[in-house]
């Protein structure tokens, strides 16, 4: 079980581009350090529920994610089961993630069928994934993943560890937004479905 800080925003064409300039080290913003290479990943998303809307999750408390992964990262490809119970606070999501790797996904696959379980969404996304910090702390590393889901551009940032009181590091990841020229209000705390599904 782990604790993940995060947020996302959505990014133009030039956006995108020039966050992509900042992690590849073509460019320098003052603040900002890039502790990683950029590793392209691509991950693709299964969600499963036995109930046919959110309402019906929410009466009978299943969990807001309930997901097969496949991610492909430098020719390898591996999957995830994962669950996950959101919470937010100011459009900062606080998530509890439970995750292990599984070796057959078909046999997850047949076992929600055979329980009743619908794929009601997909996603794929395409990222750009590199550790950062900024200079107000250098100590709290975040994760920062430069996407493309589907045909949305986004900035994805997530703290993972529990070493730091919640509030300083939603403050830190306020600050590390601003720094990358965006403005934190436009954080979209909407779940990947909602955007996708509109």
């Amino acid at each position: 079980m782990g604790r993940e800080i995060e947020l996302k925003i959505p990014l133009t064409n030039q956006q995108y581009d020039e966050i992509f300039c900042v992690i590849n080290g073509e460019k320098t913003l003052d603040g900002i350090k890039v502790l990683s290479k950029p590793v392209f990943i691509k991950k693709w998303d299964e969600y499963y529920s036995r109930y046919k809307n959110r309402e019906e999750r929410d009466i009978y408390g299943e969990p807001q994610v309930i997901r097969i992964r496949g991610e492909e990262k430098e020719g390898k490809i591996e999957s995830y089961f994962t669950i996950k119970r959101k919470s937010k606070e100011n459009g900062i999501e606080f998530n509890e993630e439970n995750e292990t790797y599984i070796e057959n996904p078909d046999v997850l696959r047949d076992f929600f069928n055979v329980a009743c379980y619908i794929r009601f969404f997909e996603k794929c996304k395409e990222a750009w994934g590199c550790n950062v910090c900024v200079s107000e702390n250098p100590q709290a590393e975040f994760h920062l993943e430069l996407e493309k889901v589907n045909q949305y551009f986004y900035v994805e940032i997530e703290y993972t560890k529990e070493d730091m009181d919640p509030k300083i590091v939603g403050q830190l990841l306020e600050t590390l937004v601003r720094k990358l020229g965006l403005n934190p209000k436009d954080k979209d705390s909407r779940s990947w479905g909602k955007i996708l599904l509109g």
